[in-house]
This record gives structure tokens, sequence and C-alpha cells, in this order.
């Protein structure tokens, strides 16, 4: 088990989490292994924790005025 496994299991441990925490990368460039359909933000988070999937999320294809807002991809 690495450092980084070992962190995040003693976290989930702690915090007595009922499923594994997600992380999130922001880029200007689509990554070719990522879902690309409409979603709001808290959807694409769900399918990423559930799929383990990579989400191309983006102000075209973000469906939430409040999570476009809070994404800063509109005022």
């Amino acid at each position: 088990m690495s450092r980084f496994d070992g962190q995040v299991k003693r976290i989930v441990q702690t915090l007595r989490l009922k499923s594994m925490p997600i992380g999130a990368k922001f880029s200007e460039t689509l990554d070719r292994r990522g879902i690309d359909r409409q979603l709001r933000i808290c959807e694409a988070l769900d399918v990423v924790r559930r799929k383990k999937a990579i989400v191309n999320l983006s102000k075209e294809n973000c469906v939430c005025r409040g999570g476009s807002h809070i994404a800063g991809w509109t005022i």
C-alpha cells in the first residue's frame, strides 16, 4: 500500500465515510478518456464517485445555472 493510499484509508476511517473521496482536476483541454455529456456539477461528481470515470465538464455542457456560477463560467 502506498503512503497516499494509507492516508486516504485513515481519512475514510476517521471520518467514518461511506464511500471513498474523489478528486477533481481542472484543465483547459479535454481528456480523451472522459465522458462528454450534459450534466449538473453534482451529477458529474456522482458519476466520478460511482463509476470511477473521468468527466469532461465545461461551460458548454454544464446544465446547472448555480453550478456554472460556482465554477465561474457565468455571472
